[in-house]
């Protein structure tokens, strides 16, 4: 009420000043009013003449707003800022205002929806397409690791100047948990059978030591493997931990029993990149060097590497190697990073062959049994037996079966390697052959007289063997969740993008989980059979 006195006062004061003309003598003010402040006027004080005249003065400054408690009206969104309203509790009047800072308007949710293969279309590094979540909004940007949560390498320089024997110069980045850009290297191809396809795996070499990995520590070699034949990019890198669980879980204290899987492989997913165009998905792995082994410097007389290339030496096993390595078996001696065969490896043939020539020479159980030990560790070989049969390895029984000595070849300790063309999948050539589920004839072991012995006279000893793992490590449970735990760290988009860049890698869409699931269940149920 007292408002629309207030109101009406002004209004009939304001008409009579402009009724009546000014007093022709001095002004007789007879009512003096005064108009408090409110939250929206400024307060005063008005002066009426009994000629009608008015003016104000002692004006007051706004009241601030008595306002209630604020409500939300409108979330923050990434196209618009959140805003909330209140009523003044002392005119009633309605009060509307941004948010605090925190609920201004926020980021676009951005999800990663394509890896562009070509970044011309763009003139963007590393370009993906990305849809914000809340408005649908495309956006095309640089990928990082935040937004895919794997490893992201590129390499700058031409890598196409590369081959198995010439290096080519680049800079090294990775952007990871851990960060390093423009890195001095090499890269040259990698691999024996696998440089004929498309898709080429590469030796990396750096000018100073990083860590990637806590467990690898400090290195200046890797290996960044396409694993071209097999499309999930896990039979590898999963194959090998499984391999590292069974060298543990022997109560062995010997020189592979501390190593990272065993002495088999290690890695991890990677997005690759030469000069910010996708190359495809890829492991960056431990490589086939010295520090694989745990081999130190300082002892080169009595540690080395050999390993089967061609299937000759190998599939007899028992072939004396030639003395230029021309007859199936290459040196990987580790002091020597180009292998280059010299006087310092005489031993290593003398050596090895020694081990040959027994296996030539003791047919029988009794004198096999009795002098094998001189030459291997039998726990740890039955363990290879067993292993390489179980992952139907027949090419690790063949090809790319290892040998390692770390006391001047007294002692042979066998080792697996590329584990690629496993559970199934084999490659021969430039294609891949899905196999059907069988297993391996384990008495014949394709001819590895070391196996087909070690089958003959330790039969028990494999049974057991076999009963024990298969309860854990080599249970169906424990291998699916081995490989489903590599998938989780691959996007789909990452495989969608991959298989766009390489339309012609071999079993795209059945090369998956699920084959290897159909796999086991056939292949280890009759393998089950065979050592019931």
């Amino acid at each position: 009420m007292k408002k629309l006195f207030v109101i009406i006062t002004m209004a009939i004061v304001f008409v009579c000043c402009l009724t009546f003309a000014a007093c022709s003598h001095t002004h007789n003010f007879v009512d003096v009013q005064t108009v408090p402040p409110t939250c929206t006027e400024e307060g005063y004080t008005m002066h009426v003449c009994d000629c009608g005249y008015c003016f104000k003065d002692s004006f007051v400054n706004k009241l601030n707003h008595k306002l209630s408690e604020y409500s939300y009206n409108q979330d923050a969104t990434c196209e618009h800022d959140g805003t909330k309203t209140a009523h003044c509790e002392r005119t009633g009047c309605t009060y509307t205002d941004t948010v605090a800072a925190s609920d201004t308007k926020i980021n676009h949710d951005l999800c990663l929806t394509e890896i562009m293969i070509d970044k011309s279309e763009h003139d963007i590094d590393r370009c993906g397409k990305f849809v914000c979540q809340d408005c649908g909004e495309t956006i095309y940007k640089t990928i990082s690791y935040e937004d895919i949560n794997i490893p992201i390498i590129d390499l700058s320089g031409d890598i196409s100047t590369a081959t198995k024997e010439i290096t080519a110069n680049v800079n090294f980045s990775f952007e990871g948990e851990t960060n390093f850009s423009d890195i001095a290297g090499t890269v040259k191809w990698q691999g024996a059978s696998s440089v004929n396809y498309p898709e080429k795996n590469y030796t990396l070499k750096l000018s100073s030591k990083i860590k990637v990995v806590d467990e690898w520590g400090k290195q200046k070699k890797y290996c960044l493997k396409a694993n071209y034949v097999d499309f999930t990019q896990a039979k590898n890198i999963v194959s090998s931990k499984i391999y590292g669980q069974i060298v543990k879980s022997r109560n062995i204290e010997d020189e592979v029993s501390g190593l990272v899987n065993g002495g088999a492989i290690d890695g991890f997913a990677v997005l690759v990149y030469n000069n910010g165009e996708f190359l495809g998905v890829y492991t960056l792995n431990i490589p086939k060097d010295k520090w694989l082994f745990g081999m130190e410097e300082g002892d080169e007389k009595n540690q080395a590497i050999l390993q089967a290339q061609d299937g000759t030496g190998s599939t007899m096993l028992c072939e004396p190697i030639a003395d230029d390595f021309s007859n199936g078996w290459d040196l990987e001696f580790y002091s020597n990073e180009d292998s280059k065969i010299d006087n310092s490896s005489e031993w290593v043939v003398t050596k090895f062959n020694e081990f040959m020539n027994f296996l030539l020479e003791n047919e029988s159980g009794e004198s096999f049994k009795a002098g094998i030990g001189n030459y291997v560790n039998v726990e740890r070989c039955i363990d290879v037996f067993l292993y390489t049969a179980v992952i139907q390895g027949m090419d690790n029984q063949l090809n790319n079966i290892l040998y390692i000595t770390y006391d001047g070849g007294n002692t042979w300790q066998p080792s697996v390697y590329d584990l690629d063309s496993t559970w199934g999948g084999y490659a021969w050539g430039n294609k891949i052959l899905y196999a059907a589920p069988t297993v391996l004839d384990l008495s014949s072991a394709f001819g590895n007289v070391l196996f087909v012995r070690l089958f003959n006279y330790y039969y028990d000893e494999i049974k057991a063997r076999y009963k024990e793992l298969r309860a854990g490590i080599l249970s169906n449970e424990n291998i699916i969740q081995s490989f489903e735990s590599f998938y989780s760290t691959i996007p789909d988009v990452c495989y969608k993008a991959d298989a766009i860049k390489w339309p012609n890698k071999p079993n795209i869409d059945t090369n998956n989980i699920t084959a290897i699931k159909i796999f086991l269940n056939n292949h280890l149920s009759q393998m089950d059979s065979v050592l019931n």
